[in-house]
């Protein structure tokens, strides 16, 4: 083998053992997290814009946006027990703070439906 052959050599099999690696790391990361979906109404009436944001007991809150028919779709979002805050005008201010509302889910594995009513 000549000498210029041994440096793309050793190139190609340390792009495939990264490829690799890269490829475990994001299955890991698959399986540590959920994809959430569902319907928010206030007083059964769909609300219709805003943000509902997920806050896990650890690491950065995941934020959806609020579509025009009420429903939102959130991905990778950590498993396990989360407080839910819904941000839209015309809903009341406590559902806004984690602190204050009351919505509480558990998130695992896989697809989640989650319709969450709010109330006065």
């Amino acid at each position: 083998m000549s000498l210029i052959r041994l440096p793309l050599l050793a190139c190609l099999i340390g792009s495939a053992v990264l490829f690799l690696m890269l490829k475990s790391t994001v299955a890991a990361a698959d399986k540590e997290t959920a994809t959430l979906e569902g319907k928010i109404t206030f007083k059964g009436e769909p609300v219709v814009k805003g943000k509902v944001t997920f806050h896990p007991n650890k690491g950065k809150p995941v934020v959806a946006q609020i579509q025009k028919d009420g429903t939102y779709s959130a991905k990778n979002v950590p498993l396990g027990e989360m407080h839910v805050t819904v941000d839209s005008k015309g809903v009341p201010k406590k559902y806004s703070d984690s602190k204050t509302s009351s919505l509480k889910i558990e998130v695992v594995h896989g697809k989640n439906n989650f319709d969450l009513e709010l109330t006065e």
